[in-house]
């Protein structure tokens, strides 16, 4: 037995979590290190230069760019909560082979397959509460997989823990400066 769809919030996304963490940290970190660094490369006088034309370029904000800043800010906040699209949520009634029944219960759209009424199928997922929560399967009436649509939001924290590493690399004395600044602000040996 089928139940009709309805529409909850999708689950919480770890990666989606940490990836804008990082790239917020980054933002909020990199005019330090930069800082830093151009006071280790090119010495102090560079370095007041570039502060006294930071001041002055602080003169030209205007209140559009500050809206564009805490617009920024809104975007890439991890603590903000997104208002994101609903994804339906299917229940169905399935019988095992002593006809028993179990609920399962399906988040989120199809990507491959689909279970209708009288469908002879296998699934696969975790239990929790006595409801399987099914991530795939197999219609063998139809021979067809199930499979149910994926977040693909790791790509994009693979692609900022590269540019981190990239950017530590680049700039390893300032920041294993930095960090050994932070050390002892800490009380840390």
């Amino acid at each position: 037995m089928m139940e009709a769809p309805h529409q909850e919030k999708p689950d919480f996304d770890w990666y989606r979590f940490f990836t804008k963490l990082m790239w917020f940290l980054l933002l909020v970190a990199s005019p330090f290190l930069l800082l830093h660094a151009v006071l280790v490369k090119l010495g102090a006088l560079p370095a007041l230069l570039a502060v006294a034309g930071m001041i002055y370029l602080l003169r030209f904000i205007t209140p559009t760019s500050l809206l564009s800043l805490l617009h920024l800010h809104a975007v890439l906040s991890p603590f903000r909560r997104q208002e994101r699209e609903m994804v339906p949520v299917r229940y169905f009634r399935v019988r095992d082979d002593d006809e028993i029944e179990w609920m399962v219960r399906v988040k989120g759209d199809f990507r491959l397959g689909n279970i209708s009424t009288d469908d002879l199928v296998s699934l696969r997922g975790r239990w929790r509460g006595g409801t399987l929560f099914v991530i795939r399967g197999y219609n063998h009436r139809t021979r067809s997989r199930i499979g149910i649509q994926n977040s693909y939001s790791w790509i994009g924290f693979v692609v900022t823990v590269t540019v981190i590493l990239a950017l530590v690399c680049f700039f390893w004395e300032p920041s294993r400066a930095l960090m050994h600044k932070m050390q002892e602000l800490g009380g840390r040996p």
